[in-house]
């Protein structure tokens, strides 16, 4: 693959404004009766807490950025490594990769960034969750929270019993599906997740057709956590119940597009925002098991960076970086303030440049370990 002079960036700044969906259609209706109802029956007798703790710790994330602010240093803003040109990355082209001359020199710079800065804090759109889910009205964002972790689980799930046929040519503003199991919490929506920018012309000269991922989802979760997306087109009625000892039924599902930095890490921070499990986070973004007390101490931290630096390729580790941050990116796009989430993304990329700049041999850029402040 073509190396191209391309830094990666802080993309704090990069509010996702491309994700603005198409214009609701008036002849559809949500379903009378709630998600959370349908599928937690005592969501009512649940707390209801107002102001009270929320697993976004919206204070601990504010006081995070302005710590971020005050120390951050310019003249640190990015690390530099030199890789041999041999090396090929399906993602290089999201990578700082300078050179003037047309001829590979004996080793390429790659710079990343020091620090994942972390985006402006924004409110979730509270009316948008409302007309989702009208049994929520008035609650405040703890309680939301909570009450979608209570049903995560059994919302996984039916994303699973979905058989998808993948549209051709054009995407359609509806697509028909079918589930293997139509008693559960069916998705809502089906996600198209598209990259940006424009494809590459094919050789001859033709129009390349975007590529496009798609997946089903429940708009709950992700406009319960994800500041930076508008309201989702509107849900269509749910198909009748099928007979007793049928699980199979076909439904038609509103097709959501949204554009994403790096599309193809949209699976993994799905999971996430569905489970809000950590030890899954670091299984899927760190090329060994991680150990134990990763989080909380950073002497394992450092002997973790040795580990990976002498048992990975300078490629594998570049390639782990990379795909770490389109998790970064994506997050910042969706507006995301999950501080389990963020901790945990900045202990691994401490960890992984740590490590590269052991096997590059150039350990004067050894990244500082500190302890996650999530670390439970």
């Amino acid at each position: 693959m073509v190396l191209q002079n391309i830094r990666v960036s802080n993309g704090a700044q990069h509010a996702n404004a491309e994700n603005a969906p198409p214009q609701a259609n008036s002849s559809s209706s949500r379903p009378k009766k709630g998600l959370i109802s349908r599928v937690y029956q005592d969501a009512a007798t649940r707390r209801r807490t107002r102001g009270m703790g929320s697993t976004t710790r919206t204070p601990k994330y504010r006081a995070d950025q302005a710590k971020r602010r005050a120390d951050s240093q310019p003249r640190a803003s990015s690390v530099k490594f030199n890789v041999s040109p041999g090396i090929t990355v399906s993602a290089i082209d999201e990578a700082s990769v300078a050179s003037s001359s047309t001829q590979l020199p004996k080793s390429i710079p790659i710079s990343f960034p020091k620090e994942l800065n972390r985006p402006m804090w924004k409110d979730i759109d509270r009316d948008v969750l409302y007309s989702i889910e009208p049994e929520l009205t008035g609650m405040e964002m703890p309680f939301i929270l909570d009450s979608v972790a209570g049903i995560s689980d059994e919302l996984y799930k039916a994303l699973h019993t979905i058989q998808v046929q993948p549209a051709r040519d054009v995407l359609p503003r509806t697509l028909a599906v079918r589930t293997t199991d139509a008693h559960g919490p069916l998705p809502t929506h089906m996600l198209a997740v598209f990259g940006r920018g424009t494809p590459p012309p094919l050789p001859d000269g033709s129009a390349r057709a975007r590529k496009i991922a798609l997946y089903p989802v429940h708009s709950l979760v992700l406009m319960a956590n994800c500041a930076n997306l508008t309201a989702p087109p509107d849900t269509l009625s749910p198909p009748s119940p099928p007979a007793p000892g049928v699980k199979e039924a076909d439904l038609t599902l509103p097709i959501w597009p949204v554009c994403l930095p790096s599309p193809m890490v949209y699976p993994q921070l799905a999971s996430y925002l569905y489970h809000k499990n950590r030890d899954q986070l670091l299984k899927n973004f760190l090329p060994a098991p991680a150990p134990a007390n990763l989080m909380r101490d950073p002497a394992v931290g450092r002997m973790y960076a040795v580990q990976l630096a002498t048992t990975y390729t300078v490629q594998a580790l570049i390639r782990n970086i990379i795909t770490l941050h389109g998790l970064y990116q994506n997050s910042c796009a969706l507006g995301i303030y999950d501080d389990v989430l963020w901790d945990t993304m900045d202990v691994m990329w401490r960890v992984l440049l740590t490590a590269l700049a052991i096997a590059t041999g150039d350990p004067g850029q050894m990244l500082t370990m500190r302890p996650s402040t999530q670390a439970s």
